[in-house]
């Protein structure tokens, strides 16, 4: 049995989830639920769960509060939102789970075989903390999760050089040359990172603008980057990323 909570401060969404885990997913338990931040932290401290469903916005606090204030993290959390494209960054850069209002049973059944299917729920932690970091305002370096074969870790993302694609999957290189292999297409990093100084200079180069040392003129052109690295500019993308790079 999968036992969830749920922290969301309008009855409407809180009744909607019971009543599709009720009549779709009978080895899922709604156990508990909170109406605000205050209850819900009560709540996480005091209760035995899997999953925790979190609504982003419940004024004049959010569920970000509750995160900061609980004394235990030891439980997977798929956040519920609204299309909030600062929220889902950070959420989406900390490898944690989302739903968008107004999900499905579909949507649902994913998150559950996503739980199901990790041999391991003990990791929520270093997610979480990446998700505070990167909230903060004060904090000016954001960092994303980079998922390889060992897990998760966490980096800088001003310390990436480029990001090669190989097919599925995706090589992150780093300033200090470090390499990781990630299972993602490189389109995801594109979307990801479209907020920040990176260009897809090419199919298989999604590029740090930062890291331009020089541009070297030709029917594409080529770019080398700091760490010494040469690549070619597609011709179909040369006015676009000297476009970018100018505003840089």
């Amino acid at each position: 049995m999968i036992n969830c909570i749920v922290i969301e401060d309008e009855l409407q969404h809180r009744e909607y989830l019971r009543d599709i885990i009720e009549k779709n997913f009978p080895d899922v338990k709604l156990a508990a639920e909170a109406k605000s931040v205050i209850e819900g932290i009560q709540l996480v401290n005091n209760s035995v769960f899997d999953i925790l469903f979190l609504d982003v916005r419940m004024p004049p606090l959010s569920g970000f509060d509750v995160l900061k204030s609980v004394t235990r993290r030891d439980f997977e959390v798929v956040f519920t939102t609204s299309y909030d494209e600062y929220a889902l960054e950070a959420i989406k850069f900390s490898a944690l789970d989302f739903l968008l209002k107004p999900y499905s049973v579909d949507d649902l059944k994913t998150t559950f075989e996503k739980f199901r299917n990790k041999e391991n729920h003990l990791h929520t932690a270093p997610k979480i903390d990446n998700l505070l970091h990167n909230i903060n305002p004060v904090n000016q370096k954001k960092r994303i999760g980079l998922s390889d074969k060992n897990g998760i870790e966490f980096y800088e993302i001003d310390d990436i050089v480029y990001c090669k694609s190989d097919n599925a999957y995706t090589t992150v290189f780093f300033d200090n040359k470090k390499q990781v292999v990630t299972s993602k297409p490189i389109r995801d990093y594109e979307k990801e990172l479209s907020n920040f100084p990176f260009y897809r200079i090419h199919n298989s180069y999604l590029i740090n603008l930062n890291k331009v040392k020089k541009y070297i003129r030709g029917d594409g052109g080529q770019v080398i980057l700091t760490d010494g690295t040469t690549l070619d500019v597609a011709r179909n993308k040369k006015e676009g990323f000297l476009h970018r790079l100018n505003e840089v």
